[in-house]
């Protein structure tokens, strides 16, 4: 019986060593990465500082629709020394991209994604969408945020269309 036994597990261990492996699966692992938390506890939470590795996107919070279709940022001293580097003023004032978020994410295989709107930033959005010029002015503005900070897409929050006190 023992040998049988040996034999079995012998078998068993060549059987799912040879086995194909099991897919992978496709799912994505999203954090949020809010401007303001820059600040806090002495900029502790700075992008040098992620596990870059626990992502497969970063979704950085947020920049506001506005009515006429165009998008601005809610933090502009946090987004350009985050998305762009912390800046280095001598011996020529510029920022070292090789510090910003986009930069060190995309080092590590992690797409960065501009969160438009938020529970705060969502009351025009049915007005943008509800015209064919604001939704055009509102894609010019997209497309000038991934060329500015090298983002890999958008990430439209809405929150929440048809909620009747945000106009939807």
């Amino acid at each position: 019986m023992k040998r049988y036994l040996s034999w079995f597990l012998i078998f068993l261990a060549v059987f799912l060593m040879a086995a194909p492996a099991v897919a992978q699966h496709n799912k994505h692992i999203v954090g949020y990465y809010p401007n303001w938390q820059w600040y806090d506890r002495n900029q502790l939470i700075n992008p040098e500082a992620l596990y870059y590795e626990k992502y497969t996107v970063i979704n950085y919070a947020f920049f506001r629709p506005l009515v006429d279709g165009s998008i601005e940022s809610t933090d502009s001293w946090a987004d350009e020394n985050l998305l762009l580097g912390p800046m280095i003023w001598w011996p020529v004032q510029t920022h070292d991209s090789t510090r910003s978020l986009p930069y060190l994410a995309h080092q590590a295989g992690v797409k960065v994604l501009p969160s438009i709107g938020g529970w705060t930033c969502s009351e025009y959005f049915p007005t943008i969408s509800a015209s064919p010029t604001k939704r055009q002015t509102f894609v010019t503005h997209c497309i000038n945020l991934i060329q500015t900070y090298h983002f890999d897409g958008i990430d439209l929050d809405w929150e929440y269309p048809g909620y009747a006190p945000q106009g939807g």
